[in-house]
């Protein structure tokens, strides 16, 4: 049995009293209406830094204080083109103006930045942010996967160039407590269990959207619609007997 079928079957079946007020505690009448007014997404870009060189030598067993962790972080160089990486930054930024162009106004879901798209211009915003989202995958797959044999070259000659400088520095100041090519098989090996492979990169380095509040079922849309035309003949009938009560009034003082 589909647990979760079971869980709305019984909610079904409480008393017409109980289940509105479950559902008030459940989903305010406030916020029905703004879910009718509007939707807030998030956008997400994963991976940016997926190639920059933060890592240091602790992952191969080098202790904290061991002068060769500094040596290599300042001499490594970026895996990766660095303007590569710029370019897919780039186009992950751009997305900002991709939302404002569609209608939407940024806003803050806590800590996070959101953008607040009113009903009206859901849908070309949706259309908008993927198109931009399968452009930033198409920008990923020619840059770093379509070609991905030679990438793999090309940041293991960085990396080689980069354990190089480190143990000839390491060796000026008297600190090298290996030679050269045990220095070069240690790195190399660390470069191997790093570097990602294609599925990784697909995996890793991507853009996504996230709807936190969706627009409600049309039923009950009807249904506050009815409501809301409701409070607003309330309030014009409320408004007209305040006036016929003052004229009164004005009419008795004269």
């Amino acid at each position: 049995m589909n647990i979760q079928r079971q869980l709305y079957q019984d909610l079904a079946q409480l008393p017409p009293q109980e289940l509105a007020r479950l559902l008030t505690e459940v989903l305010p009448y406030g916020e029905i209406k703004a879910r009718m007014d509007g939707t807030v997404v998030l956008i997400h870009a994963y991976g940016l830094r997926r190639f920059q060189s933060t890592a240091d030598l602790l992952e191969l067993g080098i202790p904290e204080d061991d002068p060769r962790n500094e040596v290599f972080t300042a001499t490594m160089q970026s895996l990766v083109s660095e303007k590569i990486q710029n370019e897919l930054r780039n186009h992950a930024a751009r997305v900002g103006t991709v939302c404002r162009d569609a209608g939407a106004i940024e806003v803050w879901e806590g800590p996070r930045k959101a953008w607040w798209v009113p009903v009206a211009c859901f849908e070309g915003f949706i259309n908008a942010v993927d198109s931009h989202i399968e452009e930033f995958a198409l920008l990923r797959d020619r840059h770093l996967v379509d070609g991905y044999e030679e990438l793999r070259r090309e940041a293991e000659r960085n990396y080689t160039a980069s354990l190089r400088a480190a143990w000839a520095d390491l060796a000026s100041a008297n600190h090298h407590g290996s030679s050269l090519e045990e220095y070069l098989e240690s790195g190399l090996d660390y470069f191997a269990q790093r570097f990602p492979t294609r599925k990784e990169i697909k995996r890793d380095i991507r853009m996504e959207m996230e709807i936190v509040s969706k627009s409600l079922p049309p039923l009950i849309t009807r249904r506050v619609e009815k409501m809301r035309e409701a409070e607003v003949d309330a309030l014009t009938a409320e408004a007209a007997l305040r006036r016929a009560r003052a004229n009164r009034e004005a009419e008795q003082m004269q």
